[in-house]
């Protein structure tokens, strides 16, 4: 994590010269948006969900009836001890627990989404020198070897900074890939078995939509990242390659076989983060859903 924000604050410092800088803000202002958003988003379904437990209590207040409404706890949990007694107390603990945790996935995700971001900005920039190559200053062949080298030395180093990224979220983003799609499947079942009782019900049906969005949230990040890394190429084939001496083409289709390879975010050396993966996860939970509901 430390290597990243680091590889971050020398392109920054590097690229500081008009139009690349331009290009770095217009992405960091992209990853902003999207974090603010992501944020936002998360926060909202928690508290949604966090204070549906606290309807009950609020309501003997406001509207009493003769005896107590039931009171459910925020989640399923062994504390050993009378917990109707206890039921504030415990309650406590679990919006302790529910805030902490949901504060470390977005200011992980969150992380994950800037430096995706910023891998993609840097593609951006790659592109934007391979597609100005032929200039009145490039007229020198030596000069444009210098430059097609450098293009390549930067396309090695973008390749490392996602490599990077994978070293440094793959494993973490592998289990929470793997819970998503169990969570999605159980939560369903419970939403359908819960449909008679409408607050119940919303709990279980706000979480599975939630946990839905979560990893398409994910997903876009990755997604990008793919495009972005194959558009390198199209930025060789719509340069003006054909006026280039030949040694500088021949350097150009050495870098085009390098690009050929798209960059991705890998959970777990199994599962590329994509659109396509979004919808097979979908489609998988969706099955365990049926089954699930055939069992039950």
């Amino acid at each position: 994590m430390k290597q990243l924000l680091e590889d971050m604050i020398e392109d920054w410092e590097y690229w500081s010269p008009k139009p690349e800088i331009e290009i770095l803000q217009k992405y960091a202002m992209e990853g902003r948006t999207i974090t603010i958003a992501y944020a936002t988003y998360i926060y909202s379904t928690a508290i949604a969900f966090v204070n549906l437990p606290m309807i009950p209590v609020i309501l003997d207040l406001v509207k009493p009836l003769n005896v107590s409404r039931p009171k459910t706890p925020l989640y399923i949990a062994e504390y050993y001890i009378d917990e109707e007694k206890y039921f504030f107390p415990i309650m406590l603990h679990q919006y302790a627990c529910s805030i902490t945790c949901t504060n470390m996935i977005v200011v992980v995700e969150t992380m994950f989404m800037l430096y995706t971001q910023h891998a993609c900005g840097i593609f951006s920039i790659l592109g934007y020198k391979l597609q100005h190559l032929v200039e009145p200053k490039n007229v020198d062949r030596i000069r444009l070897r210098k430059d097609i080298a450098f293009c390549v030395e930067m396309h090695r180093k973008v390749v490392k900074f996602v490599d990077n990224i994978n070293a440094s979220f793959s494993t973490g983003f592998f289990i929470i890939m793997g819970l998503n799609t169990v969570l999605m499947s159980v939560t369903g079942v419970q939403t359908a078995l819960k449909i008679g009782q409408p607050r119940e019900g919303s709990r279980y049906a706000l979480f599975t939509a939630s946990q839905m969005f979560h990893f398409f949230f994910l997903s876009v990040p990755g997604q990008k990242l793919i495009d972005h890394s194959l558009e390198v190429q199209k930025y060789i084939y719509n340069s003006p390659w054909y006026e280039l001496p030949v040694e500088a083409q021949k350097l150009l289709l050495f870098m085009m076989r390098k690009t050929s390879e798209p960059c991705e975010f890998v959970a777990g050396v199994l599962f590329q983060f994509s659109m396509q993966t979004f919808a097979s996860v979908v489609r998988m939970s969706m099955s365990y859903f049926t089954v699930l509901s055939s069992v039950n």
